[in-house]
């Protein structure tokens, strides 16, 4: 899909008016988080990353114009925590926060799979978006996108993304071993074989006093996400890195 026609698609999913979206795209692309090249049918496809950096840019609450600046936000962010919870209701938390200081672990990457984890230690959450978009064009019966937020307060910007994955509580466990290097934290996990679907959240955030102190949230929810992923997968490769 081309980025004219992804725009058009995205204001209509997303429900913003098309000039808006037009104007946030037109400076997310200066800003070199689109692909650019050609004209027509000699325009770029749009790849993972681009409808990554396209969701989060028009989810922003910059202005319009400033929709360029708002993705250079997410790059000097990091990863701060990830939670998560199997329907078969477990649940875990790690590497939260303490005293909402930004506080990375050596458990930061638990309990992802290890492509996941080598992306979020790369501290990108368009490059963790786009992955997570990718694997979901592969396989939809492995991996879900639930939702992508924004949030906002007086003392910093955090981006979060929901997926859900199928796996089995033991290899959920064999992952947090895996990047935590601690096998005493267990009860996290019952021991089965059997594959469920576990919802999990990573977080990424940026401490840095804002100018507006309202406490603020934007959402994008999982049939936007993806309606526009089917749109845009069939030009996509086999794999992403």
């Amino acid at each position: 899909m081309k980025l004219a026609a992804l725009i058009e698609a995205a204001s209509e999913e997303i429900g913003i008016k098309p000039s808006e979206a037009k104007t946030r795209a037109r400076f997310m692309r200066e800003h070199g988080f689109l692909r650019s090249g050609g004209r027509g049918k000699g325009a770029a496809d749009m790849q993972p990353d681009d409808l990554a950096a396209l969701l989060i840019g028009l989810n922003s609450f910059s202005e319009p114009t400033g929709a360029g600046y708002a993705l250079r936000d997410t790059l000097r962010a990091r990863f701060d925590y990830c939670e998560w919870f199997s329907h078969a209701g477990f649940d875990a938390r790690l590497s939260e926060p303490e005293g909402g200081q930004s506080a990375k672990s050596q458990w930061s990457t638990a309990p992802l799979s290890s492509i996941f984890g080598s992306v979020l230690e790369i501290n990108n959450p368009i490059w963790c978006l786009a992955k997570i978009l990718h694997s979901f064009a592969q396989d939809p019966t492995t991996t879900k996108p639930l939702s992508l937020a924004n949030n906002a307060d007086e003392s910093g910007l955090s981006w979060s993304f929901r997926f859900s994955e199928m796996v089995s509580a033991n290899e959920m466990r064999a992952r947090y071993v895996e990047f935590s290097g601690d096998e005493t934290d267990g009860w996290y996990f019952a021991e089965s074989n059997r594959k469920t679907w576990w919802m999990i959240k990573a977080d990424f955030l940026l401490l840095e006093d804002q100018q507006d102190r309202r406490d603020r949230v934007s959402t994008i929810h999982e049939k936007a996400i993806t309606s526009l992923v089917k749109m845009c997968a069939g030009q996509w490769e086999d794999t992403f890195d």
